[in-house]
């Protein structure tokens, strides 16, 4: 990651010094200027992440561990509060760069609105949201692993199943820390409304999100699976971009659906995912030595945990690859709806808007 972000860092800098296609001089230079606050970011981000690891290897784990010995816990509730503990701390360890982000730099280059209470209401209601959850997948695990004899197989099914049900129950999350109003303009309800029946897509409704009150960038998008399947505008992206505009971001969004891309995604994180469980079910002893832990179900999820972001770096090429070929293909699927040439002023905008540099690395 860290050798990735370095080579953008150099590519935009070299682009920096040649004239601008897309977008006006000064729109051009502080998206860059803002692309690169954010790979420097990203590079100190990852050292401390390096640092991090290193600490749950050499004392971090061990010291989890001696700490719900000491507590003297039933077995099944001390590899609980032993997990829900890690996670808490890994959140709490997230937190200055997540602070940063928000609340200096994103403030900086005119996007974070978000004061700090809010920051911190968030900040406790995401914390809150994660244990709880966290608390019933982990309880599911820990008796799948102490209990089954092939537990990863069940164990990928038990979480597999979880994503498909975030994803299904993704709009009433979403309302813990927004608020979704219905569109309030029949004229262009009723325009969304008939390039949704073009492709078959049916929706509980097309709602407003107050994204102003946090951050000033544009963006809309489908959420939801099934019936609980609903359109999300935000409310700056209405301000910003005019009807034809808006149309033809939302038929590119319509074309990730036509050509079921996120059933597409779905099948992808879950031969990731199967293959993850297969690796971590057979993880030699030397592993949990290594981190000073005894081998329990609940130091085996957070060594999961730890080498997720190991596993996504050796994925990530992949992931790119039908990312990339899904904005492609979704961009002609929007353009088909409304015409190339609007698309193209629509996305301009939102390019410009969000201050994001439209050149990357060709790594």
């Amino acid at each position: 990651y860290i050798v990735g972000d370095i080579l953008q860092l150099k590519f935009i800098r070299q682009k920096l010094c040649e004239k601008p296609i897309l977008l006006p001089q000064k729109d051009y230079e502080e998206a860059g200027n803002y692309a690169i606050r954010k790979m420097q970011l990203s590079i100190i981000s990852q050292i401390l992440d390096g640092i991090i690891f290193a600490g749950w290897v050499f004392f971090g784990l061990t010291h989890l561990e001696d700490l719900t010995h000491y507590l003297n816990l039933p077995e099944t509730l001390g590899y609980l509060v032993f997990a829900l503990l890690f996670l808490a701390i890994q959140s709490v360890l997230a937190l200055p760069i997540s602070y940063y982000t928000t609340m200096h730099l994103d403030k900086e280059f005119g996007f974070s609105k978000v004061s700090l209470s809010l920051f911190f209401k968030d900040f406790f209601k995401g914390l809150s949201l994660t244990l709880s959850v966290g608390l019933l997948l982990i309880y599911t695990l820990i008796m799948i692993i102490e209990h089954v004899e092939h537990w990863e197989i069940s164990s990928f099914f038990v979480v597999f199943v979880f994503m498909i049900l975030a994803n299904l129950f993704y709009p009433k999350i979403a309302q813990l820390f927004n608020q979704f109003t219905p569109l309030n303009n029949r004229d262009l309800e009723s325009q969304i409304e008939g390039m949704m029946d073009k492709v078959g897509f049916k929706s509980e409704g097309i709602f407003v999100m107050d994204a102003s009150k946090r951050d000033r960038r544009l963006n809309a998008y489908f959420g939801g699976l099934g019936k609980n399947k609903r359109v999300v505008l935000f409310d700056t992206l209405i301000s910003k971009v005019g009807t034809e505009g808006l149309l033809a971001i939302l038929g590119h969004e319509l074309g990730h659906f036509k050509n079921k891309d996120l059933l597409k995604s779905l099948g992808i994180m879950g031969g990731l995912l199967a293959l993850v469980f297969a690796l971590i079910a057979h993880l030699p002893p030397l592993v949990f030595e290594g981190f000073n832990v005894s081998q329990t179900p609940a130091s085996l999820i957070a060594i999961l945990l730890l080498f997720l972001p190991v596993f996504s770096f050796y994925t990530m090429p992949l992931i790119g690859f039908f990312s990339r070929k899904n904005e492609y293909n979704a961009d002609k699927f929007g353009a088909s709806l409304s015409s190339k040439e609007t698309l193209a002023k629509a996305l301009v905008s939102i390019v410009s808007e969000n201050k994001a540099f439209p050149y990357s690395h060709p790594f």
